[in-house]
Formats: C-alpha cells, sequence, structure tokens
C-alpha cells in the first residue's frame, strides 16, 4: 500500500470534484433524454448502493462500516432527490 502524500490531497480533491460535477451532469442530461426511470440509472442505482458505497465505507471505518455506509447512503439519496427537480 502506498503512502499518500499529503501535499498532493487539494490536487487529488479538486480531481474528484471535477469528476463529481461531470458525472451529475452526465446523469442530469440522461433524465432530459430518456426520462427519470432509465435502465442505467437503476444499474448506477444498484452499483453504488451494492459495491461502490459498501467499498468505500469499509475502508473508512474497517472495524464497523455500518454508520459510514448509512451516511453514504443517505448523502447518495439525497442526490438522486436533487436530479429529479
Amino acid at each position: 500500500m502506498q503512502r499518500l502524500d499529503t501535499k498532493q490531497l487539494p490536487q487529488i480533491t479538486a480531481g474528484l470534484e471535477k469528476t463529481l460535477t461531470s458525472a451529475n451532469k452526465l446523469v442530469m442530461s440522461l433524465d432530459t433524454g430518456y426520462g427519470d426511470n432509465t435502465k442505467f440509472k437503476r444499474d448506477l442505482d444498484r452499483l453504488m448502493v451494492q459495491a461502490i458505497i459498501p467499498e468505500r465505507a469499509a475502508r473508512l471505518q474497517p472495524r464497523d462500516p455500518k454508520p459510514a455506509t448509512a451516511g453514504m447512503v443517505a448523502e447518495w439519496e439525497a442526490l438522486k432527490s436533487s436530479w429529479s427537480k
């Protein structure tokens, strides 16, 4: 496992923010073109809830990932609700 150089954190954070912004724009454009209940959105939701969020939570809090998982799922649900507004 590599050590993280803390001097790189601002660059890493900026990159992640840019990626998230781009992904959000993509999903919003899918709503415009294909409607709210697309297979892509259902698949994305399943991927986030079943794979990505649990993996990230386990990395953040390996002993008890349940609180981190619950918080991330809540954030994900809030993001999804903003798409349909």
